[in-house]
């Protein structure tokens, strides 16, 4: 890709991320925002998508400044098709799975096979992916009171 054309399609990019980062904000405010000190169910969504438009215009800027990422070299690899289609693959089959298995099965899963992917060792997958699940799981469902499908597990839980 030449500079003139890398530049526009970070630009691009980063247009796209501007316009998702506004339509999160303005679908935010159609739900009750609230206050930091009593929030309600449009708050978090809407710092989500300020903090996505604030970083957007930061890559607009960088990418019109050229200090944005480079072409890689040739001594860079170049994206590993394969890896995305795994990845995207591994959280289509996690949306699907979602409620049959329950929210622990389908992000042990999940989550062993993306450390996995990502060239971890097995007991270190393990020792994450069950320290992550718990954890998650209990931010949610105790904490926070996030009702979590129970799937086939519903028995044992």
């Amino acid at each position: 890709m030449t500079g003139t054309t890398q530049v526009r399609a970070q630009v691009a990019a980063a247009v796209a991320l501007l316009l998702f980062g506004l339509f999160i904000c303005w679908q935010s405010t159609q739900l009750k925002v609230g206050s930091p000190t009593s929030p309600g169910p449009g708050l978090f969504p809407l710092g989500l998508g300020c903090t996505l438009s604030i970083l957007a215009i930061v890559l607009i800027v960088q990418a019109r400044m050229g200090s944005a990422t480079k072409a890689p070299s040739e001594d860079e690899s170049p994206a590993d098709y394969r890896t995305i289609a795994l990845v995207l693959g591994l959280l289509l089959i996690s949306a699907l799975l979602f409620e049959p298995l329950g929210y622990l099965l389908t992000m042990t899963i999940l989550t062993g096979a993306l450390l996995r992917l990502a060239g971890r060792g097995w007991a270190s997958t393990l020792l994450i992916t069950v320290i992550s699940v718990l954890a998650s799981y209990w931010l949610f469902k105790d904490a926070l009171g996030v009702p979590l499908p129970q799937g086939i597990l519903g028995e044992l839980l």
